[in-house]
């Protein structure tokens, strides 16, 4: 496992990503340094002046977001049961 370097909102990391995951990571902090970036501009535009409550405001974003996905999901293992059970009452 080797080490690379990243830079997420002017900051700069050494992460440790898993094989075969270098490019997957680096495409993630990526995207989150641009969610940072942009709405840190729409923050300082306004009233927040923190990076900390930029931070936060992205993190709420993404935790939103997240338990979206895992919503659908369940919902979509819940479809799976349901046929699975009906192809197992039809003998199959």
């Amino acid at each position: 496992m080797s080490s690379v370097e990243v830079r997420i909102f002017g900051q700069s990391f050494r992460i440790n990503p898993p094989d075969g995951d270098k490019d997957f990571c680096l495409d993630v902090a990526s995207s989150l340094d641009e969610m940072l970036e942009t709405e840190g501009r729409a923050c300082r535009g306004g009233h927040v002046y923190s990076d900390v409550r930029v931070a936060i405001m992205v993190a709420f974003r993404l935790a939103l977001e997240n338990r979206g996905l895992a919503s659908k999901m369940n919902k979509g293992l819940e479809i799976l049961d349901r046929i699975d059970s009906k192809i197992s009452s039809c003998g199959a």
